[in-house]
């Protein structure tokens, strides 16, 4: 099988009610169909066995219905990193959190005394 992402796609606009053997029906007129993955979320993914039987479904199922619903089909994309500021965030959490275990609030001092702002 070829890179996954690359015969990966993803089909927006399925209903959640939509079972995924009923997806996989629709799709494998174009190849093998290897996974289907239906979000519940309005959104499917199929992945096929190779780069071309993806193509060939998104170039005929874009735009066209499918159980009642007009869906769009399109090659799926990695999902994005949240990069190195998000790691920087999630790190100074996972500080504090450490800090709030290890050194409970009861023994921060003023800040329990009800009028921590005041003083």
């Amino acid at each position: 099988m070829e890179d996954q992402q690359v015969c990966k796609v993803f089909v927006h606009g399925v209903e959640a009610s939509v079972q995924n053997r009923n997806i996989e029906s629709v799709f494998e007129k174009f190849g093998e169909v290897v996974d289907v993955f239906n979000s519940g979320k309005g959104f499917a993914f199929v992945t096929f066995s190779s780069a071309g039987d993806a193509a060939d479904a998104i170039e005929v199922m874009d735009g066209k219905m499918l159980f009642g619903q007009r869906v769009s089909v399109k090659q799926a994309k990695h999902r994005r990193s949240e990069g190195r500021d998000s790691d920087r965030a999630n790190e100074m959490i996972n500080e504090a959190w450490q800090r709030v275990l290890n050194d409970p609030p009861s023994v921060w001092g003023p800040v329990n005394s009800g009028n921590w702002w005041l003083q």
